[in-house]
Parts: structure tokens; C-alpha cells; sequence
């Protein structure tokens, strides 16, 4: 109740933490993508270890910060 659908743009244009969660295949697109969008202080959090960090960084201008979940953090 009261959710409200909005475009990922629009979500990147309020947001200064963007957590990118979409299969490796259309990361680098999303990512350019929503690039313009974002706040130039705003900081990407790429959550996947299929992107090659200098591939994102060349797609946007913001700060990024790679961190790969494992199940090795849970023990």
C-alpha cells in the first residue's frame, strides 16, 4: 500500500548511494544509463564480480565502490 512504481532515472537523480542488483549482462548498459541521471556526488555500488571495474568506470563519472557478497561472510 502506497508504493509508488518510478523509472530507474528517477530513482538515480534522488539517490547519493545507487546499488546496482541486474545480471552482469546488462550492467555496463544500466550503468550508462542511469549516468546522466545521477548526483554528481553520488556513489555506485557495483554488487558483481562478471564487470570488469575499469569497463564501469568508463561509463560513468561518479565514484564506485565494488563489493562481491560471498557466503564466506556469513561464517
Amino acid at each position: 500500500p502506497g508504493l509508488t512504481p518510478l523509472a530507474p532515472e528517477v530513482l538515480a537523480s534522488q539517490a547519493n548511494l545507487v546499488l546496482l542488483a541486474v545480471p552482469p549482462d546488462v550492467y555496463l548498459l544500466l550503468a550508462e544509463r542511469l549516468s546522466s541521471s545521477m548526483q554528481p556526488d553520488a556513489v555506485l555500488v557495483c554488487l558483481t564480480n562478471g564487470v570488469p571495474l575499469d569497463e564501469l568506470g568508463g561509463r560513468t563519472e561518479c565514484a564506485i565502490v565494488k563489493v562481491i557478497p560471498t557466503m564466506a561472510h556469513l561464517v
